[in-house]
């Protein structure tokens, strides 16, 4: 025990230097990354700080801001929402969630899947369990398909931010939040049910405020070229009446 805990100290400090030096990546030499189940591997800010699972998380954001866990570290970044969901291990949680598969082979969330997901044994890491993540976030390409469904049902002015028919950061940067948006103008429409209204009516709803309320997110409109074609349609069928 008293090797490991050493052994720990010595990556506690060589981690904490490369925080400093704005490296996104843990050294894994640690051997909680490999064994969390020890009880030496409870803290696991000393050898896993938070300075580097946020670099993580933002250098993964980065590159993809699409992920349904990065419209969360979005908004903490622009302070539009703050609280326990905003913590970096939290974060994590829902960026390298397990019900997203775009993220499950993502560099930046090994470690923390290592750590908190481990494959068999339990893990003794408390914060695994002190920062869970969003409850109910859906994972990237639910909250992609649903977006796409609602656009395809109204164009509405919100859908702009999310084009085409594939995943991609030039097309749809945040699917979540442009559901979200959608969805808190128009919560009546049939894919609304889902997964939005879970997380809306649910125990996170005061905590995630920013994508269940109107006050704070901008209202769905119908886009003015949905409008012309409804105006067109009317006027051809009062004109093919008369």
């Amino acid at each position: 025990m008293a090797w490991l805990t050493f052994r720990m100290a010595a990556v506690a400090l060589l981690v904490g230097l490369a925080a400093v030096a704005g490296e996104t990546t843990v050294s894994t030499s640690s051997p909680c990354f490999k064994d969390p189940s020890d009880d030496a591997c409870a803290d696991g800010s000393s050898f896993f700080p938070d300075a580097t699972v946020s670099a993580n998380m933002k250098s993964l954001c980065d590159r993809k801001p699409f992920l349904s866990g990065c419209s969360i570290l979005a908004s903490c970044t622009a302070s539009t929402l703050t609280g326990k969901y905003c913590m970096p291990w939290s974060l994590a949680a829902s960026i390298c969630s397990a019900a997203d598969l775009a993220t499950t082979n993502e560099a930046e969330c090994v470690d923390y899947i290592a750590l908190c997901r481990p494959a068999s044994v339990t893990t003794k890491v408390k914060q695994c369990a002190e920062y869970p993540m969003v409850p109910n976030l859906p994972s990237t390409e639910v909250a992609f398909n649903t977006t796409v469904a609602l656009c395809g049902v109204h164009e509405m002015m919100e859908c702009s931010a999310c084009t085409g028919t594939k995943l991609a950061a030039a097309t749809c940067p945040d699917p979540f939040a442009t559901t979200a948006k959608i969805c808190v103008a128009m919560p009546a429409m049939k894919k609304c049910d889902g997964w939005w209204s879970v997380i809306c009516n649910g125990t996170a709803a005061t905590d995630l405020k920013v994508y269940c309320t109107a006050s704070v997110s901008a209202s769905a409109r119908l886009a003015p070229s949905y409008l012309a074609a409804v105006l067109i349609a009317l006027v051809s069928a009062y004109a093919a009446r008369s």
